[in-house]
């Protein structure tokens, strides 16, 4: 009978590093696989080592053929691949435990041509290439899995040459239908042999010519997400290494300044304004200009000056308003780039029960001295904003941490107080900024950093939390709907305790679930009416359940929800417990950033050895 999957692992003088992905394919927990390792004519012993897996594991099986390079030492593992579903993996790459349950997995479920893992793109099922452009960024093979009868209906076939992969992979993302972007990452990828840049350059030119003769509308995001913002940033950090009359560095900016010829300028109008002038310098193939340019960093201070009626900012970076180089002043515009910076530094709950905010907002490289700043809070099209009072203070620390000396934000602080009644109940709301200085006005929705999560419970019922995001600060106003009053050990159980708002009824469970490929612990809840009309409850969850497989790596993060997927919140306060099993492997309940109930299983360290 057919495995599921079949997986292909090229072979070339890589013995030292071959044992390490092998042992992670043979732990897999998909174990309906193949693993097909194709000894491209190696001199070392890695065929030897991999006839030693063959030898102890029927999954395991060695081709061997002369050197013909990794194209055609894949192409030869697909020839014997008999799985469902085919996967490749380098010698440098470490998948896993569950990746390929996962990837296969998925296909399975949603009968997609591939699966990816993470961090190609937006978690999706059955997307395509045109809605999630960003997956032309994953040009490799090791995070994908392919349904097989996909693979042959395109008729892919991997290229001679030392980077065969982009060309396949982009090949397939444009032919399929349907592809599976997953939220887990599925392999670590340890630095192997560097192909070389010119290849690599190639390579992506011939790759271009493939989209744009396929799919000519992806053209503009293949050229700003592959080859500005990663082919080219990787030919512009190699070249400060080289002499400025290397042969070296005289092929790659020629090859640099090709690739940019090709591209629609106004690509690389939306890229910041010291990347315009390397990319400038490069395609006009200034390679000494070049240099200082990428030798330059903004970060130490850049000055910005105003010009012309319009009252454009324009940063002094190298050869500004240089006459004899004459690089355009446009290459040098910043105005669109001074997005204000706005952040909430600390947060607390006053006396009185108002949030009091600090922090600071300025435009950057402007001096605070004199700007005004604006802060009101937005929940949504149907609500008034709401005008939140501030008062300015002094932040020299802000000055000193940003690491600068052409501007002072010293006087960029404010502090200002939000009362939760005027926020009503069961609402989100968001605050924003905006800051007004010379001339210029910005706003922006207002940060939160490394702000913890802190609630409040007001009279009547409700909550009040303000929570930290990758947008910001979220105000969320919600009727009580647990409370959390008690935690303890209770023989191999860890037990919960506290007050409903509702019966969560007979057959309700608490449940604890991780990402990992959604594992999921439950276990009873026992509830009680009290004769205020809320319900204490009980509820029981497996310690040893909780504790990660050895075989795992890092430790699992498991989300506690009671009665249907009621969140837990807890107060800012809460102290983090250790329950320890008699084998060493503890369990932690802890808090979440967001202020919610989290649990923590680990292994000792003796397990891992």
């Amino acid at each position: 009978m057919s495995p599921k999957l079949s997986v292909v692992v090229p072979l070339h003088n890589a013995e030292p590093r071959l044992a390490r992905c092998l042992d992670a394919l043979a732990a897999q927990t998909l174990d309906d696989l193949e693993v097909i390792v194709v000894d491209d004519g190696s001199t070392d012993d890695g065929a030897v080592l991999a006839d030693a897996y063959v030898r102890r594991d029927p999954r395991f099986r060695l081709v061997r053929q002369d050197h013909r390079g990794p194209g055609p030492a894949r192409n030869a593992g697909v020839l014997e691949a008999t799985g469902e579903y085919l996967a490749f993996a380098e010698v440098d790459d470490v998948m896993a435990r569950r990746a390929y349950d996962l990837l296969a997995g998925s296909l399975e479920l949603t009968g997609s041509d591939l699966a990816v893992g993470a961090p190609s793109g937006p978690v999706a099922e059955g997307t395509r290439l045109e809605r999630h452009p960003c997956l032309l960024r994953d040009r490799t093979l090791g995070t994908k899995v392919f349904r097989r009868a996909f693979w042959d209906s395109c008729g892919l076939e991997f290229p001679a040459g030392p980077c065969p992969d982009p060309p396949v992979t982009v090949t397939a993302l444009l032919r399929a239908t349907a592809v599976d972007v997953l939220p887990d990452a599925v392999r670590s990828r340890r630095p192997g042999p560097d192909t070389g840049l010119v290849p690599r350059l190639a390579g992506a030119r011939s790759v271009r010519r493939l989209v744009a003769a396929h799919a000519p509308r992806l053209l503009p995001d293949y050229d700003e997400l592959v080859l500005i913002d990663i082919e080219l940033r990787a030919l512009l950090a190699a070249l400060p290494d080289r002499l400025p009359d290397s042969p070296d560095a005289v092929l790659l900016t020629r090859l640099g300044a090709e690739l940019l010829a090709e591209i629609d300028p106004a690509l690389i109008r939306r890229f910041p304004s010291i990347d315009r002038l390397r990319l400038h310098l490069l395609g006009r193939r200034m390679l000494p200009e070049l240099l200082v340019a990428l030798r330059y960093d903004p970060r130490d201070g850049t000055p910005v000056v105003r010009r012309g009626r319009r009252g454009r900012r324009y940063a002094e970076h190298p050869f500004f308003e240089d006459a004899a180089l004459d690089v355009p002043r446009s290459v040098y515009d910043v105005t669109d780039e001074l997005v204000p910076e706005a952040r909430i530094d600390r947060a607390s709950w006053t006396r009185e029960g108002r949030l009091r905010i600090e922090g600071h907002a300025y435009i950057p490289y402007l001096d605070a001295d004199g700007s005004r700043l604006r802060l009101w809070l937005t929940g949504g099209r149907w609500r008034r904003p709401i005008r939140v009072p501030v008062r300015r203070v002094l932040r020299p620390d802000v000055t000193a941490a940003s690491g600068q000396s052409v501007a002072s934000y010293d006087h960029s602080g404010f502090t200002a107080e939000i009362d939760p009644a005027r926020l009503g109940a069961a609402t989100e709301w968001r605050l924003y900024a905006a800051v007004a200085n010379q001339g210029l006005r910005r706003r922006r929705m207002v940060g939160a950093g490394g702000l913890r999560a802190t609630g409040r419970e007001l009279a009547g019922g409700v909550r009040v939390q303000a929570l930290p995001d990758e947008w910001g600060l979220l105000l969320r106003v919600r009727p009580v709907e647990v409370e959390l009053t008690g935690h303890r050990r209770a023989g191999d159980q860890l037990e919960l305790s506290g007050r409903l708002a509702r019966d969560p009824g007979l057959l309700a469970r608490v449940t604890a679930t991780t990402g990992r490929g959604g594992r999921w612990v439950r276990g009873p809840i026992e509830a009680s009416r009290r004769t205020d009309g809320w319900f204490d409850f009980r509820a029981r969850l497996p310690l040893a359940e909780l504790i990660r497989d050895p075989g795992e790596s890092g430790d699992v993060g498991w989300e506690i929800t009671l009665a249907g997927g009621i969140e837990v919140p807890l107060p800012d306060d809460f102290a983090e417990t250790d329950y320890r099993l008699p084998d060493g492997s503890e369990f932690v309940l802890t808090r979440t950033r967001t202020g919610l109930l989290h649990g923590v299983g680990r292994v000792p360290l003796h397990a891992l050895a």
